[in-house]
């Protein structure tokens, strides 16, 4: 189920104190800072499921078909950064949480988890806020291989984190992430910054679980509150 928090909000809604993540991350425009007002967010937020962690057994297991996954990641220094396969039937499987090193992070994981795989990112510079960021892997309205503009990034209101995934014995996808000024969603309040990733060429991407090609996006930000979950 995709939430609007703008919505709730207006409504006289708040999410409830177990929905908040420490490290979690949030955003609020310049201009909603100075207007007092707090715009609409995204979320990919069905039942609660099962997590399998991904342990070195399971992503060595005789058998099992394996890529080497890397990010290159442009602006996000120091920012931690988890594969996550979160199917339309509630399961949910993490691969390790790893930190961007010199600009890259990589893992070795299994074919098939790669296909409808979304990654959750946190800076630890960011303010705390309600919901789990996602790189987006596409933006409504640009074609695969089509390069993200930040300007165009920044005013997108649909968008894709969910990718198709690879049969490569290695492959490489290429991030930007860009900061803009937000407040905190959790007390104390503080103003600071959030965070803005996506790909930076559209890559291919597979339909959210129950089969919406996108999620609604604020300022080119999706995100979730237990996972992003997608299609296979």
């Amino acid at each position: 189920m995709v939430l609007g928090v703008a919505a709730a909000l207006a409504a006289g809604l708040l999410l409830p104190p177990e929905s908040a993540r420490a490290g979690a991350q949030a955003h609020v425009s310049a201009a909603a800072w100075a207007a007092g007002r707090v715009p609409a967010r995204a979320f990919a937020h069905p039942a609660p499921a099962a997590v399998v962690q991904e342990t070195s057994a399971t992503s060595a297991r005789a058998g099992v078909r394996t890529t080497v996954l890397t990010l290159a990641v442009r602006g996000c220094e120091g920012c931690s950064i988890t594969p996550v396969d979160a199917g339309p039937a509630g399961s949910v499987w993490t691969g390790r949480t790893k930190k961007v090193r010199a600009g890259s992070v990589h893992w070795r994981v299994a074919l098939r988890h790669t296909t409808g795989m979304s990654f959750n990112i946190v800076d630890p510079g960011a303010v705390a806020l309600d919901f789990m960021t996602n790189i987006v892997i596409a933006y409504r309205g640009l074609q695969v291989g089509e390069r993200v503009e930040h300007r165009v990034a920044a005013h997108k209101r649909r968008a894709n984190g969910c990718w198709a995934g690879t049969r490569k014995p290695a492959v490489k996808l290429r991030v930007r992430v860009e900061q803009f000024p937000s407040l905190s969603d959790l007390p104390p309040v503080v103003m600071g910054y959030a965070i803005r990733p996506y790909l930076r060429r559209t890559a291919r991407h597979v339909p959210l679980a129950g089969g919406a090609a996108f999620s609604a996006a604020d300022h080119g930000v999706i995100g979730n509150q237990d996972a992003y979950f997608c299609s296979k």
